[in-house]
């Protein structure tokens, strides 16, 4: 038999990982919405890929995953949180939606990262940041690149014109400044 203390503890835990997940799905929906849209390509420049390194490197991969699915699965059910306040299974299916199922194994990967190795001096703490979200940024960035290629039919070649190349500065520069903003983040207290 379970005592009241045992359902108290696990209930509060339930609370806490619900209110940190909703509080990370709308914080990347808030992200999301800061975007660009471009001539030459059908993907805007937006923020949500700060907010997933954020979320990684806050929330961990457990939390950050969770909060990264809970958009996910808001958006596809009609809530207005992917670029432009779009929401509908549609978007996920539409050009961009590769670079968003893309969020959910980056988020988990760099969330790893972030906890195993972003310890230590502020420095070690940046650096490692920084090189853990280039790869996170590759990952979001072959989900895109492989629904556009073949789920689009736009090619290997198109699709990386039209899907990665723009970006890739812009992203690095968005991983340098998460690797900033997370050196100086405790995020052992949540």
């Amino acid at each position: 038999m379970i005592s009241n203390t045992r359902v108290a503890d696990i209930s509060a835990q339930l609370a806490r990982t619900f209110a940190l997940t909703t509080a990370g799905a709308l914080a990347l929906a808030l992200c999301s919405q800061v975007a660009f849209y471009h001539a030459f390509s059908p993907v805007p420049t937006n923020l949500g890929v700060l907010g997933v390194l954020l979320l990684g490197g806050v929330l961990g991969a457990r939390l950050g995953t969770l909060a990264v699915l809970e958009f996910l699965l808001l958006g596809a059910c009609g809530a207005p949180v992917f670029a432009g306040f779009h929401g509908s299974i549609l978007w996920l299916l539409g050009p961009t939606g590769g670079f968003l199922l893309g969020y959910l194994p980056a988020v988990a990967i760099f969330g790893m990262i972030c906890e195993r190795f972003a310890v230590g001096s502020y420095a070690r703490r940046v650096v490692v940041s920084f090189f853990g979200a280039l790869p996170t940024v590759a990952i979001i960035y072959l989900g895109g690149w492989a629904w556009l290629a073949f789920g689009w039919h736009l090619g290997t070649e198109n699709a990386l014109l039209a899907g990665i190349l723009p970006f890739i500065i812009i992203d690095t520069l968005k991983a340098g400044f998460a690797a900033s903003i997370l050196s100086v983040i405790n995020k052992r207290e949540f």
